[in-house]
């Protein structure tokens, strides 16, 4: 019975591996393309129509959490430094797991709508000490978070810009 228990033990450290050689949280797989990423959680992920001239496209990469949450990176052009990401979950959970996402803190945070639909708009400064601007709501069929390295107004360009 100690073999099998440490058997468990030597597999749940080598599940773990590629994720923390990577910088990952246990659970949060990445992948190149969107495609792979939309087959992989089963849904269409919300692909801004707008981007501002200082964003990049294709996303750098997409990852998703085990639970059913997805993200979407994409650089600044001048920087290369992560300046968008558009993240979501599914409709039964009641948020986007945090995994998917780099580390924030909340500096400001306001209730607001976005397509008609009650959002929360927040400040945040990132794990790095940049300043993002935030909203989130939950759409017709998944919780959609958009996170931008710039101005408030552009931020609420990109996010108005997705069709749900």
């Amino acid at each position: 019975m100690l073999v099998v228990a440490g058997m468990a033990v030597v597999l749940r450290v080598a599940d773990a591996l590629p994720g923390a050689a990577l910088g990952l949280p246990r659970g949060v797989r990445r992948v190149d393309a969107l495609a792979d990423l939309e087959r992989i959680t089963g849904r269409r992920m919300p692909v801004p129509a707008y981007y501002p001239d200082t964003i990049e496209w294709p996303p750098i990469e997409g990852r998703y959490d085990m639970a059913g949450s997805a993200a979407i990176w994409c650089r600044h052009r001048s920087s290369g430094v992560t300046g968008l990401i558009v993240a979501t979950a599914p409709p039964g959970m009641d948020r986007i797991a945090p995994g998917v996402m780099p580390g924030s803190a909340d500096l400001q945070r306001e209730d607001g709508a976005m397509h008609g639909r009650p959002a929360t708009l927040a400040r945040v400064r990132g794990i790095d000490g940049a300043v993002w601007q935030q909203v989130q709501w939950r759409g017709l069929h998944q919780i959609i978070m958009v996170r931008y390295r710039g101005t408030l107004d552009e931020l609420m360009k990109v996010a108005g810009s997705i069709h749900e």
